[in-house]
């Protein structure tokens, strides 16, 4: 195999031909540390590593292009990788990068996502833990997160219900979306109580 072509970008990125062909990316850097130039003989283990190095460069360009677009959990954007097409092992390297550097935390992420689901949209215990769960937050960063938390109920309900009926029809309504929403029985009866001026009956 034969290092064809070396093509140095203005962004550092240095592409590489081989045998003619577009093969692989590098960081130039990396470049001048294996000492590669054009119309040099690749023997199989350098190759190799090319690629390997290659893979992981794209991985971690992956990363970064889906974290400028949504917020992930580490398992998270190992998920959306994975899905992408990118080998697990270079999926797993590119997050442990990216929350070495800082770039990527599941205490961070978590805690934004605390506030949005309990504090911005109210939500119940039930439904808070099943979205952080969801997005890969691992269960003893929930427990420890959402221990002692107070739940606004009665704040989902004012978001709502303002103008739901109040009538069995509309109770019934208040009751499905607040079971959605992830409170438990006691939790909507009390609720439902407030909200409909006393009523206290509801299947």
């Amino acid at each position: 195999m034969i290092l064809s072509g070396l093509t140095l970008l203005p962004s550092g990125e240095c592409l590489l031909e081989i045998d003619g062909k577009r093969a692989a990316s590098l960081d130039f850097p990396k470049v001048q540390e294996l000492g590669l130039s054009e119309g040099m003989e690749l023997p199989r283990e350098l190759w190799e590593e090319i690629m390997a190095l290659s893979d992981l460069r794209a991985a971690r360009e992956s990363a970064f292009r889906s974290l400028a677009h949504a917020d992930f959990s580490e398992a998270g954007l190992t998920r959306r990788l994975r899905e992408k097409g990118v080998r697990p092992e270079d999926a797993a390297r590119a997050v442990q990068e990216l929350t070495e550097k800082g770039y990527l935390s599941d205490r961070n992420f978590a805690e934004r996502m605390v506030r949005v689901y309990r504090d911005e949209r109210c939500f119940g215990p039930r439904r808070v833990r099943e979205e952080l769960y969801r997005r890969g937050v691992p269960r003893e960063l929930i427990d420890e997160l959402l221990e002692g938390s107070r739940y606004d109920i009665d704040g989902y309900c004012e978001k709502k219900f303002r103008s739901l009926p109040r009538d069995e029809k509309g109770r019934r309504k208040a009751s499905a979306a607040l079971q959605r929403a992830g409170y438990g029985y006691e939790e909507i009866r009390g609720a439902l109580a407030r909200l409909f001026d006393g009523a206290d009956d509801f299947e």
